[in-house]
């Protein structure tokens, strides 16, 4: 298997999402796209209603323990509280609910010399 550089900041072949998509169907993981803010008060289970980036990890999609994860980045103005990114699992097939991450909180400067580059660190 050959290994492939991404330029940073370019999503590989992130998928589009349409008007009135809910959130709780998206387990597939990847990146998702929600281009307008439209879309986003018109679909479920948006953590705002604001166009942005959703990203999904899952071990087992649709499996028995339907463990997973979503985040979803906003993509321009954050909401009153400036939160822009929020997250929530997914667990016996059940969605947690949004949690807004505090800017504060998240980096992109690796704390630990490791060249994760563009890599997320959360204070704890």
């Amino acid at each position: 298997m050959a290994l492939r550089k991404i330029s940073a900041g370019r999503l590989p072949n992130p998928i589009a999402l349409g008007a009135s998509v809910n959130l709780d169907t998206i387990t597939a993981p990847g990146n998702y796209l929600q281009l307008a803010n439209a879309n986003a008060a018109n679909g479920t289970n948006y953590p705002i209603p604001k166009a942005g980036m959703l990203e999904v990890f899952s071990n087992n999609p649709g499996g028995a323990f339907g463990m997973g994860w979503q985040r979803y980045t906003v993509y321009a103005e954050a909401n009153a509280d400036g939160a822009a990114i929020f997250q929530r699992a997914l667990y016996n097939l059940v969605w947690q609910p949004w949690e807004a991450v505090n800017r504060d909180t998240v980096s992109t400067a690796d704390p630990f010399g490791t060249a994760y580059e563009g890599a997320m660190w959360y204070k704890v």
